[in-house]
């Protein structure tokens, strides 16, 4: 993965932030693209895994506010 992927996941991660105010889903976001992040350079179906993972956390998130 190169910069611009980096980067990609870093403004993901800013929107999300800006979209959900409550502090502890804010945290479960920065902690979920902390662990994205980790994967920039290694495996690719470790990545995948992290992405499934980010698109889980995000599908309950939004079920838990509604």
């Amino acid at each position: 993965m190169d910069d611009i992927d980096f980067r990609i996941l870093t403004y993901l991660e800013q929107q999300l932030k800006q979209q959900y105010p409550d502090i502890r889903v804010r945290q479960a976001i920065a902690s979920t693209f902390a662990n994205l992040k980790k994967y920039i350079n290694t495996n690719e179906s470790d990545f995948q895994a992290a992405v499934l993972n980010l698109l889980v956390q995000l599908l309950l998130i939004r079920v838990n506010n509604s």
